[in-house]
């Protein structure tokens, strides 16, 4: 047996290296859903969690944000640094777009701090290349955060198609374009909330991830 956290990475098993579809099975990562109470920032917080690392888009997402100065708002980055040189590469954007004193990549953080920041957040924004699955976005939307991310990988599987707003993959103006949108318009925003609440919900926690590893354990001692 094969254990895939989507249906996405299922499929690129079968279609790229032609594993047999039926030895396939999709364990989804869990998610728990007792978030902390929403206390939302001033200026409204854009929240993004993810390594530090090309795959990750925080480039694009910099220079989506450089696009939309005029509006009021405040970044976190949060993340471990797993490419130094794309990390430098960042830091030097940052400065070079002016936009140190409004975004702060914060680096790694434990569960507790990361809570609190989720609960504070207004947006989540990644501008992924590419998903496996997504569990960032399955926290954001427990913590009821509308989700800006790129149609990359798995990314709209685990989302779904009323919690999130997907923009092009690799471009700044068609990220900065949804994030203004959510911005400006607080009722989308209150709609996106709850679709991602809902969202969350269908999603399972980890004892059904479990259930689904036993599952394919005990197929193999029938076989």
């Amino acid at each position: 047996k094969i254990l895939v956290p989507s249906q996405f990475t299922k499929n690129i098993l079968v279609e790229k290296y032609s594993v047999d579809r039926k030895r396939i099975k999709i364990a989804a990562p869990g998610i728990e859903l007792n978030p902390l109470k929403p206390s939302p920032a001033e200026p409204p917080l854009i929240l993004s969690v993810g390594i530090i690392t090309y795959r990750k888009g925080h480039d694009v997402l910099l220079r989506a944000l450089a696009k939309i100065v005029d509006l009021p708002w405040q970044a976190v980055i949060a993340g471990s640094v797993r490419d130094e040189e794309y990390a430098d590469e960042l830091f030097a954007l940052q400065s070079e777009l002016g936009l140190k004193s409004r975004v702060r990549f914060i680096g790694h953080v434990d569960s507790d701090e990361l809570a609190t920041y989720y609960s504070k957040a207004h947006v989540f924004a990644l501008a992924t290349r590419h998903e496996g699955y997504g569990m960032v976005f399955a926290e954001a939307m427990a913590n009821g955060l509308p989700i800006i991310t790129c149609d990359a990988g798995a990314s709209a599987e685990t989302v779904g198609d009323k919690a999130g707003i997907f923009a092009d993959i690799d471009s700044p103006d068609s990220f900065a374009e949804a994030l203004s949108k959510l911005l400006m318009d607080d009722r989308q925003r209150q709609r996106m909330s709850l679709a991602s609440l809902a969202r969350a919900s269908e999603l399972g926690d980890w004892n059904q991830t479990a259930s689904h590893f036993i599952k394919a354990l005990d197929e193999i001692d029938n076989g």
